[in-house]
């Protein structure tokens, strides 16, 4: 059961299109999110390079879809792994290490993008927070931003 007053970024959005459709035109996510086709493709790109979604192209339109999350047996349970930030902060420091980037500035670089990344999702996240009355959108941009740098 999902919560209506939660806000989710515009690549939860996309990630929720894939759970729902399967293989989808990458114009057709653009369309369908009302998104531009340039943000959807920089997305994708981050996404295809965390091995989180995968694009294939029929001739030359691209289709993303969603990678299986990695399941691991524990006895008879199968557990699906959580995908969350923190997966992808650990593996950019861990490219960055290997490419012999120190650390602090591995860090600087991580929250760098991760503030130009916010900014290009601000503007989905205030449209959709509108379009559920949230009050104090601009509150709870900041807690959403500070949970992300924090986290």
């Amino acid at each position: 059961m999902s919560n209506d007053n939660s806000v989710k970024t515009g690549v939860d959005a996309l990630l929720d299109l894939l759970k729902e459709k399967g293989k989808t035109a990458l114009s057709d996510a653009a369309k369908e999110l009302g998104i531009g086709e340039s943000t959807i493709k920089m997305w994708v790109e981050f996404l295809v390079e965390e091995k989180v979604v995968g694009i294939e192209y029929k001739f030359t339109k691209p289709y993303v879809y969603l990678n299986e999350p990695k399941k691991r047996e524990q006895g008879r349970i199968i557990e699906q792994e959580k995908i969350d930030i923190s997966m992808f902060k650990k593996d950019f420091e861990k490219r960055a290490t290997s490419s012999s980037i120190p650390e602090q500035q591995a860090s600087y670089l991580w929250k760098d993008h991760l503030l130009n990344q916010l900014e290009i999702e601000k503007p989905f996240f205030f449209r959709e927070a509108r379009k559920r009355s949230i009050e104090d959108i601009d509150h709870l941009w900041e807690a959403y931003k500070q949970g992300l740098i924090n986290g």
